[in-house]
């Protein structure tokens, strides 16, 4: 991770041992501009990017270099240079992310006993204005410090200057291309609430084209950052859509599982109202009379009541003539066939029957009906209304704390342009 640099070095310093001749200054000037030919014939403090990776010096028809010498055999010494800087950069907030990099500068062949290199004035580094990047806004440094810093192996100390710069990345580009995307595919999905619980093909490619899109967003979003091993703010927000995506997925498997569950109890009480086994269920009823006792001389026990069994006599159901043949009798099929086919017909509601499942001790309501306005509930008809309304409210939920935070820990880093310091243990761009 680095940046590239345009600069034009500028530095100056005092060589007592420079002899000209007065005539070398021209209109009555107190510097003249040393030939590109003696460049490198001056001594020159050596200096060197600590931090770069390569850096070269600009030429066009030759190296772009300029030395002014002054009366006071001042030299004034410029050069045009391109630095690839590396940078330690941080994308745990990315997108919403600010990168502070810094620029070490110092002699490699004189320690500090000999070139000691300070900076110029509080505004040393000027940046054009008319710069403009792609993805961030730069503007000056935020720190310049001086250091002395050991070199390894050496048992000496080195001048080194540090510049701070702070790279602040513009968000325009990712709300267009990542946020808004992902929320309408977010948005896309709770659709399928609104659909028929039947029109299995219409609701199942709505949700599994959301959940592709977003997986092939997220594949491309990564592509333009270097691989981390830490979480990123942009993963939270593909994760949350994700996990919004997939529950409208669960949600409709969860629903059709309750449909068929409720399906498959609404028939078996019809079938325990055919006639085969309501004669079944009276001969396997003893018959009692008065003095009848069982074996232990005391009087039987009265009939139970079949738990699945509620009291009405009105039910809707599905028809399954299968299911009958295989449960009834051979003798008694056609008989039960007949009733369970014109039983919706006698009972055209289930508006005063409940049907439950168990689970273990737990008993979960398939069906009841609501004490207040003695209308028939569905459980599955239940959680499909109550997600149209819960998954974008937690989507909203989500959104206002992902962004209020971002806001805030963004707004709490905000550093002064400028701010000088002279400290020569300090070697970092920590404020």
């Amino acid at each position: 991770m680095d940046f590239r640099m345009d600069m034009t070095l500028s530095q100056r310093w005092i060589d007592g041992r420079l002899i000209f001749n007065d005539e070398w200054f021209h209109d009555s000037r107190d510097f003249f501009i040393l030939p590109n030919e003696f460049t490198n014939k001056i001594w020159v403090p050596d200096p060197y990017i600590v931090n770069a990776k390569s850096t070269d010096v600009g030429q066009l028809t030759q190296k772009l270099v300029t030395v002014y010498i002054f009366r006071n055999r001042t030299i004034h010494y410029t050069t045009n240079l391109f630095a690839t800087v590396a940078c330690a950069m941080n994308y745990k907030y990315y997108p919403w992310d600010y990168q502070v990099c810094p620029m070490y500068i110092e002699s490699f062949s004189y320690d500090e006993s000999q070139v000691k290199y300070r900076w110029t004035s509080e505004s040393a580094f000027t940046i054009n204005e008319k710069l403009r990047m792609l993805q961030f806004v730069v503007t000056r440094p935020l720190h310049y410090h001086q250091a002395s810093v050991p070199r390894y192996l050496e048992d000496k100390n080195f001048t080194q200057l540090i510049a701070c710069f702070r790279f602040d990345r513009l968000l325009g580009n990712h709300l267009i291309q990542t946020f808004a995307p992902c929320s309408l595919i977010v948005c896309l999905s709770w659709f399928s609430f609104w659909l028929e619980l039947n029109a299995l093909s219409a609701r199942m490619s709505l949700v599994v084209t959301s959940i592709l899109t977003l997986v092939t967003q997220f594949v491309g979003l990564r592509a333009d950052i270097p691989p981390v091993a830490y979480i990123k703010a942009i993963d939270i927000w593909m994760g949350g859509c994700m996990i919004w995506v997939f529950g409208a997925l669960g949600e409709y498997v969860l629903v059709k599982v309750i449909y068929s569950v409720t399906e498959d109890a609404k028939f078996h009480y019809a079938l325990d109202m055919t006639p085969s086994n309501r004669r079944k269920n009276v001969q396997d009823t003893p018959k009692t009379g008065e003095g009848q006792l069982n074996e232990n001389n005391s009087p039987p026990p009265p009939p139970q009541n079949n738990p699945r069994r509620r009291h009405s006599s009105n039910i809707e159901f599905r028809p399954n003539s299968s299911i009958s043949a295989l449960v009834c009798g051979n003798d008694d099929i056609t008989d039960d066939r007949n009733f369970i086919g014109n039983f919706r017909m006698r009972s055209p509601s289930l508006n005063s029957v409940k049907l439950d499942k168990g689970l273990g001790r737990l008993r979960i309501p398939l069906q009841w009906i609501d004490s207040k306005s003695g209308r028939q509930m569905l459980l599955w008809k239940k959680i499909d209304n109550l997600c149209k309304w819960l998954f974008p409210l937690t989507f909203c939920i989500f959104c206002g704390i992902y962004w209020i935070f971002l806001y805030v820990r963004y707004g709490a880093n905000v550093v002064k342009p400028f701010s000088p310091v002279e400290d020569l243990n300090r070697t970092s761009c920590n404020t």
